[in-house]
């Protein structure tokens, strides 16, 4: 696996790391509000970086970002005509401005090295940048690609000016290269643990090559982090729709459904970035799973909205399974809704999804105790409601979920021909080291219990008893 070197280069301090496209996954990763850290964290990457120049008061990239062929972020006048690093499908990489097909792209400025040849005047000019970015001293990022088609990460520790830049990307055998964004912004992890600023993406390193297929569903667990949806009665929708994603994630594998999560742990994603992640999945069909509320407590059931532009039958089939399941439906537990004024969808998660067909799924309401008791009781069925109904549809083999049997302990079995005490006591048990001789014993008339059936175990022998116990067996003479 690619490692971070920390080393000087040209006498100054750096971090870099040489990453063969072919061996590693790169990709850019995105999520407005979000860290590096966060963003490498979220990927479960080796590597994390940032380059995007970005409003860091929001925490959102500046300037165009693609991630999966689709753009995320799109320029703006002042950043058309800057370059970017980007990957085509055949896993070469490349800078300049990414062409349509392009996998991935995230923008820098100014380029630093092309064919060899530093560039920065020209480039400077272009994109419209004060000279004191160029001349100034700073903590800088840059990528650049090897003449062998490998790509190389820096992060400066000291502060360098772009021509600095420029001398210690050639040094590491860069023939192109470009500048990520500076200063206090400079941030590449692991080696930079505990701070950094929000800049919403990030460019990510992981380890071999990704050949995972595409999904056949994505659940997304609705709401999430600082935003915990609906609450009452003793549920938060986050944490139950989480629950109950977790679940279908985990038999949709059962079931070899190919299936992705738009998160896995309680993180806030914006509508936005919800919507994203889901149509660059490229999922054929995304539930995205929901606890409803009211200002009237008396709001109750299960219901299954659809987009504008789909037919229902699957979310009719869904509702239909949460009623055998023993939930309550609403009165019109089947619906999609425009938005009047643009005609299009009106629920985000309809509008942002792209092509996949979208279900929003609501179990009941948490503003009414009944349904809140039910969905606390029964969350889990109701999910199992879903997948079945989801496979039945879909075409997928489905098999109910393993029953968890517990087997009732049984007393152990004595043989019938071992009594469990003596004959003669029942204060003996049949195990007791000296059953024999205390049963000859008593037998013989030489000694009594303290009882009709009782021998005192344990209890000891006054001076007079003993006096007794000799005179029987004959050892005293008149």
């Amino acid at each position: 696996m690619t490692s971070l070197i920390r080393t000087k280069v040209n006498g100054f301090v750096v971090t870099y790391a040489v990453i063969d496209p072919a061996a590693e996954t790169v990709y850019a990763a995105h999520q407005n509000g979000a860290t590096v850290k966060e963003l490498g964290q979220r990927e479960m990457a080796a590597i994390a970086l940032n380059f995007n120049y970005a409003d860091t008061s929001r925490g959102i990239p500046i300037g165009r970002l693609i991630i999966d062929s689709n753009t995320f972020i799109s320029d703006i006048t002042k950043t058309a005509a800057r370059d970017e690093l980007y990957m085509m499908p055949d896993r070469t990489l490349h800078i300049g401005k990414a062409p349509a097909g392009a996998l991935w792209a995230i923008q820098g400025s100014p380029p630093l090295l092309k064919d060899g040849n530093n560039v920065i005047t020209e480039g400077i000019k272009r994109d419209q940048l004060g000279t004191d970015i160029w001349r100034g001293g700073n903590y800088r990022t840059a990528s650049g690609i090897t003449a062998a088609g490998k790509l190389v990460i820096v992060r400066t520790y000291d502060k360098v000016t772009m021509d600095d830049l420029a001398d210690i990307m050639a040094k590491l055998g860069c023939v192109d290269a470009l500048n990520g964004d500076g200063g206090g912004s400079s941030y590449l992890w692991p080696a930079d643990d505990g701070w950094g600023r929000t800049l919403g993406s990030a460019l990510i390193v992981k380890k071999g090559v990704a050949t995972m297929e595409k999904p056949y569903l994505i659940i997304d667990p609705g709401h999430g982090g600082k935003d915990p949806g609906a609450a009452g009665n003793g549920i938060i929708e986050k944490e139950y729709t989480l629950k109950i994603s977790l679940y279908m994630y985990e038999r949709f594998k059962a079931l070899s459904v190919p299936v992705a999560l738009t998160r896995d742990v309680d993180k806030t994603i914006e509508s936005s970035d919800r919507g994203a992640l889901v149509k660059a999945s490229g999922a054929k069909y995304c539930i995205s799973n929901h606890i409803n509320a009211a200002p009237s407590s008396e709001a109750c059931g299960a219901e299954v909205i659809h987009s504008i532009h789909n037919d229902g039958k699957l979310a009719h089939a869904i509702v239909g399974a949460l009623q055998d399941a023993g939930q309550k439906l609403r009165p019109k537990p089947v619906f999609s809704k425009a938005n009047e004024a643009t005609g299009s969808d009106y629920y985000f998660m309809h509008r942002l999804t792209g092509s996949v067909t979208t279900l929003i799924v609501e179990y009941g309401f948490c503003s009414n105790a009944t349904d809140a008791a039910c969905i606390k009781e029964n969350w889990k069925a109701y999910a199992e409601a879903v997948i079945r109904a989801f496979c039945s549809f879909t075409g997928y083999a489905y098999t109910p979920p393993a029953l968890e049997v517990t087997k009732p302990v049984e007393p152990p079995v004595k043989p019938l021909s071992t009594p469990v005490k003596s004959e003669l006591f029942s204060d003996v048990p049949a195990d007791n080291w000296a059953i024999k001789s205390i049963e000859k014993a008593a037998k013989a008339g030489i000694i009594n219990g303290v009882a009709p059936g009782e021998f005192g175990l344990g209890q000891p022998v006054t001076r007079e008893q003993l006096a007794v116990i000799l005179d029987r067996l004959g050892f005293l003479r008149e």
